[in-house]
C-alpha cells in the first residue's frame, strides 16, 4: 500500500523545504579561521558586508537601497563595544588576573579604546543553528530585508517574517540556564551580523592570536502591552499580551534559547481588522494586518524540538 501525502501535508512540507538549509552558517570556528558553508541556501538568504563608523556604516557605492536601509540599523562601534562589555564580559579589569574565557571582552586588547576591527558581515538567516535552538530546522530566519527599501516596518512584517525567539539576557543566565522574567526576553529576529572581536589577551609576552568571530542577532523585542510594567492578558486566550518594539536590540546569537510561537492578537473591527480573504478561486485564506501598535500573545503550549513548552 502506497501512502500519498494529502494537499495540506504537501503545503507544509513545501514551506519547510523553502527554508530548510543544510549548512549555511557564515560563522567562523573558535580558532578564528575562515570557513565556507556548503549545501543549499535557505529561501530568501541575503549576505553583504559593511564597515561600522561613528556616522553610520559604510557600504560599497553600488549597494542596493534595501541593504543601505537595513545597514543603517547596525550598532555604532561604541554601541557594539558596550554590547561586548555588558553581554560577554566577565568583570575582569585591566589590572586583574588573566581570564581564560575566550569570548570575554574584558580580556581583549584595546578595550575602552574602540574596536580593532570595524568590518561586519550581515545576513538575514542563521544557517547551522543548533537543532534544539531552531526547532529542528537548522535555521533561524531573519526578516524580509529586501522589503526595507519600501516598508519602514519591514522587520515586523507578517509575511515571510523572522523567527520569534526566547533569548537569555546575560551570559550568566545562559551559563546557568536561568529562565523566566528577568532572565530571558522575547523578540523577533530582524537579521544577524558577524564580527571579529579584538585580539584575545593571553598574558604578557605571549603570542596574541586574531580575535574570535561572534555572531550577533538584531531583534525587535516583545514588551508588555500593559501600562508601565503592568501585566496585560488577552481576553480571548487568557495569555499574556505583548507589543513589539520598533527599535532593535542586539544579543549574541549564542544567547538564543529556543524558537517560540507568538500569535498576532487579531482585532475583529476597524481598518486593521484581520479576516478571511479570497484571492482567486473558492478558497479563502486568513490574512493578518499588522501595524506598529499590533498586539501579540505568547503560545506557551508550543513545543520546539528538544524543548518543553513554556511554563
Amino acid at each position: 500500500m502506497e501512502l500519498v501525502p494529502g494537499a495540506g501535508c504537501q503545503e507544509v512540507l513545501q514551506e519547510v523545504f523553502n527554508i530548510l538549509p543544510l549548512d549555511m552558517s557564515p560563522a567562523h570556528p573558535e580558532d578564528g579561521t575562515a570557513t565556507s558553508g556548503s549545501g543549499h541556501r535557505p529561501h530568501g538568504f541575503q549576505l553583504w558586508e559593511a564597515v561600522l563608523g561613528a556616522d553610520g556604516p559604510s557600504l560599497p557605492p553600488t549597494a542596493p537601497l534595501w541593504q543601505q536601509e537595513v545597514s543603517k540599523t547596525l550598532p555604532s562601534p561604541e554601541q557594539l563595544e558596550g554590547a561586548y562589555d555588558e553581554l560577554l564580559g566577565c568583570g575582569r579589569t585591566d589590572s586583574g588576573e588573566t581570564c581564560a574565557r575566550r569570548n570575554c571582552s574584558f580580556c581583549w586588547r584595546n578595550r575602552g579604546r574602540g574596536l580593532t576591527n570595524h568590518a561586519v558581515v550581515v545576513f538575514n538567516h542563521w544557517g547551522g543553528a543548533p537543532g534544539t535552538v531552531s526547532a529542528g530546522t537548522g535555521t533561524i530566519r531573519g526578516g524580509p530585508v529586501k522589503d526595507a527599501s519600501s516598508d519602514p516596518h519591514w522587520a515586523s512584517s507578517f509575511v515571510a517574517r523572522g523567527s520569534d525567539v526566547e533569548i537569555f539576557l546575560t551570559a550568566e543566565d545562559c551559563l546557568q540556564d536561568s529562565r523566566g522574567l528577568g532572565h530571558t526576553t522575547l523578540g523577533r529576529v530582524a537579521y544577524f551580523f558577524e564580527h571579529q572581536g579584538n585580539d584575545w589577551r593571553r598574558g604578557e609576552g605571549s603570542v596574541i592570536p586574531p580575535g574570535i568571530y561572534t555572531t550577533w542577532a538584531a531583534v525587535s523585542e516583545y514588551v508588555t502591552s500593559g501600562v508601565g510594567n503592568a501585566r496585560k492578558v488577552d481576553a480571548a486566550t487568557g495569555l499574556d499580551q505583548f507589543r513589539m518594539r520598533q527599535t532593535l536590540s542586539f544579543y549574541p546569537a549564542s544567547n538564543i534559547l529556543r524558537v517560540v510561537h507568538m500569535m498576532h492578537a487579531c482585532p475583529t473591527r476597524g481598518q486593521s481588522a484581520c479576516g478571511l480573504i479570497k484571492s482567486g478561486g473558492d478558497r479563502a485564506t486568513w490574512r493578518c494586518k499588522t501595524h506598529p501598535t499590533s498586539a501579540y500573545v505568547l503560545n506557551k503550549y508550543f513545543h520546539s524540538v528538544g524543548r518543553d513548552s513554556i511554563a
